[in-house]
């Protein structure tokens, strides 16, 4: 049997009406010190933001690591925002990592990597 230890249980959750009729995303399960790839397909011009759920130890930051080419990423608190240049339909990237420490005290960090489908609209979308 294999024993996982440390597990982070990040969850990128939606975060509100406004979230979601903008864009839709992945649920994703995170672990210590290890990068996750995810997505969002967003529309145009308008913000897509989640919010980190729940995990064990205390998780005190959460920074931008790569800058999206085609948009701006914000972080407040255990929110992150996306939202593209209005009028930009394509591809795009962004970074953010994850850092506090475990319940053993340890420092650990959660990267997460998003592709970005950016489109005129979303309406039921599928996944990029």
């Amino acid at each position: 049997m294999t024993r996982v230890t440390g597990f982070v249980g990040l969850l990128l959750l939606a975060s509100g009406a406004d979230a979601n009729a903008a864009c839709l995303k992945q649920f994703v399960t995170m672990f210590p010190n290890q990068t996750v790839n995810t997505w969002m397909i967003v529309t145009s011009g308008d913000p897509c933001s989640f919010t980190l759920g729940d995990s064990p130890g205390a998780m005190h930051d959460t920074v931008v690591t790569q800058r999206p080419a085609h948009g701006a990423v914000t972080v407040q608190g255990h929110r992150v925002t996306y939202r593209s240049r209005p009028g930009y339909v394509g591809k795009d990237q962004f970074g953010y990592a994850h850092r506090g420490m475990s319940r053993s005290n340890t420092p650990i960090t959660v990267g997460v990597r998003v592709a970005v489908d950016v489109r005129s609209s979303v309406t039921g979308g599928s996944r990029p």
